[in-house]
């Protein structure tokens, strides 16, 4: 017998899908069921399914069951060509098994192409129904699409997030923390002050009513769609990733208030320079450095970082540890910001631990550094002394100082216990005392 190269492609797909079938695959494994698993499957695919048609809105088309109207792969493929904004050439109106699962096998593999992993899931799996692998599959499309994680697990960055703009809510989780509605009108408030200012006079009793007000408030001010009821928000079965993607449309990059929120107060903390997202203004530390300084936190050397490639990570070193000194917390670590696909979400989370730190002096302005004399001639002594304003805030057991002249450190003798030191200068030009606590 002759085999078609459609034929032998279809074939090949029907093989993978077989050996991928699993009941307990990587997207099964993703969900953490516990008791009442009905509820929450009915609760995650009725959010999921809301948040296929809010994409396939564009094209005309709209999906009403899960099991049954993607095992054509039209729909599939539609979804896959709004979220990665290109066409895919596949059969519009398949007549058989084969082609419908040459559709499936198109939409799957642009989804891998565009690197996320897919895992214990094939191209039968989705044609005959199997409903918790399609809502892994969902899943995977929404972190990638809507929230950019790929190295990290969006649920930390999320929640780091959310941490940041809402201190005062003490969230942990995506579920029973959202029942009662408070921490949702938080939010709004957050988004734009004054939305909802008697948010915390709430009661935590009327969560039904609490989650439809705010959630009818998101929808008209921010056009943020109700892809979860607002009764299955206040549901004590609300799932995990029901409430994540919800929430997602109030974080997600350069499309939602949560990020312009948290963006223009950066812009005005530090005005001096462009900042127009979280991922590469971001990458040299310069930004992150201006932003410690603004809030009084120590950056050595603060004017003499410069954005070569070479010195980002040590930039953002220098920032990171400053910043922990007044109190904001590392989200990611130095060498993940420097990379130009920083997942923008965690660059965001650190950045809004920022709006509630108070103000204060920046060390160079609790002390001061007075030199001996005028002049300091080459070959001859440079007497200085370090003069602490406020010693409460500042122990000069504690400082150290270090001298920078044209070509680079030289010696010094510097006694902390009274903060006079000296130096001698060997060349012409300007040296600098350069001093740390």
């Amino acid at each position: 017998m002759t085999m078609t190269a459609e034929s032998r492609r279809m074939s090949e797909a029907d093989r993978a899908g077989l050996a991928a079938r699993s009941p307990e695959g990587h997207a099964a494994k993703s969900m953490h069921i516990r008791g009442r698993e009905e509820e929450w499957i009915q609760i995650q695919a009725n959010t999921f399914k809301n948040w296929v048609n809010v994409n396939l809105r564009e094209c005309g088309l709209e999906v009403q069951d899960l099991a049954q109207d993607f095992t054509d792969g039209t729909r599939l493929v539609a979804l896959v060509e709004t979220l990665q904004k290109r066409k895919l050439r596949h059969n519009k109106r398949p007549q058989s098994q084969p082609h419908a699962l040459e559709n499936i096998t198109i939409a799957l593999d642009a989804i891998q192409e565009d690197g996320i992993k897919l895992v214990n899931i094939g191209n039968t799996d989705i044609q005959n129904g199997n409903v918790k692998l399609i809502l892994g599959l969902i899943w995977s499309l929404i972190a990638h699409y809507q929230l950019g994680a790929s190295n990290f697990p969006p649920k930390k960055l999320m929640l780091a997030w959310l941490k940041a703009v809402l201190p005062d809510c003490n969230i942990k989780n995506f579920t029973s923390d959202w029942n009662n509605g408070i921490n949702l009108s938080a939010l709004l408030d957050y988004c734009r002050p004054g939305l909802l200012p008697n948010w915390q006079r709430l009661s935590p009793n009327n969560g039904p009513e609490n989650c439809k007000r705010a959630m009818d408030i998101a929808e008209r001010e921010f056009k943020i769609p109700m892809v979860l009821e607002p009764q299955h928000f206040a549901s004590p079965h609300l799932d995990e990733l029901s409430g994540m993607t919800y929430l997602s449309y109030f974080m997600k990059e350069e499309d939602s208030p949560g990020y312009y929120s948290t963006l223009n107060w950066v812009k005005n903390q530090i005005p001096n320079l462009r900042i127009n997202n979280f991922r590469t203004d971001w990458n040299d530390g310069l930004a992150a450095a201006a932003l410690v300084k603004s809030k009084g936190g120590p950056v050595p050397g603060f004017r003499q970082i410069n954005n070569k490639p070479e010195n980002w990570v040590s930039n953002l070193d220098i920032a990171m540890k400053g910043a922990q000194k007044i109190g904001v917390s590392p989200v990611m670590e130095s060498r993940d910001i420097a990379n130009p696909n920083v997942e923008y979400l965690g660059v965001m989370a650190w950045a809004a631990q920022f709006q509630w730190i108070q103000d204060k002096q920046g060390p160079g302005e609790l002390l001061e550094v007075k030199m001996g004399g005028n002049k300091c001639r080459v070959g001859e002594k440079c007497e200085f002394l370090i003069d602490i304003h406020d010693k409460s805030q500042v122990a000069m057991d504690q400082v150290t100082a270090e001298v920078s002249g044209p070509s680079g450190p030289i010696n010094i003798e510097f006694d902390p216990r009274d903060g006079k030191g000296h130096f001698t200068a060997k060349e012409f030009g300007m040296h600098e005392v350069l001093v740390t606590n």
